[in-house]
């Protein structure tokens, strides 16, 4: 028997333009500005004096859920504290108000907790 003949093809292929990557850039988050705020109550009711609550109580749960950690974090507004977390906090605390006067909260860039 008589053998066949492989027929071999060669496939050219044109170069192909190199395409440059762009450099993805995620938007950055804007820093907090450091300056006087005011906050007013949702409401149309003004009271003369509206309290928040400060510290967490079996009465008045002030509490916050941090994704990261996975529980559930108490907090506690202190005057002399970097951060509002209890867990966070060091030594002696200074409790402070945090109180609505004709339904406006008005913080100064000097009272802030940063």
């Amino acid at each position: 028997m008589a053998k066949k003949a492989k027929a071999e093809e060669t496939i050219e292929v044109a170069p192909q333009p190199v395409v440059a990557k762009k450099a993805v850039t995620q938007p950055t988050e804007p820093s907090w500005e450091i300056k006087d705020r005011l906050y007013t109550l949702k409401s149309n009711k003004r009271p003369l004096v509206f309290t928040i609550p400060s510290r967490h109580t079996a009465k008045r749960p002030l509490l916050w859920f941090d994704k990261e950690q996975g529980y559930q974090r108490e907090l506690k507004y202190a005057t002399n504290q970097r951060s509002p977390f209890v867990d966070e906090q060091k030594g002696e605390v200074t409790m402070g108000h945090i109180i609505f006067e004709d339904g406006v909260l008005a913080v100064t860039k000097n009272k802030n907790n940063s």
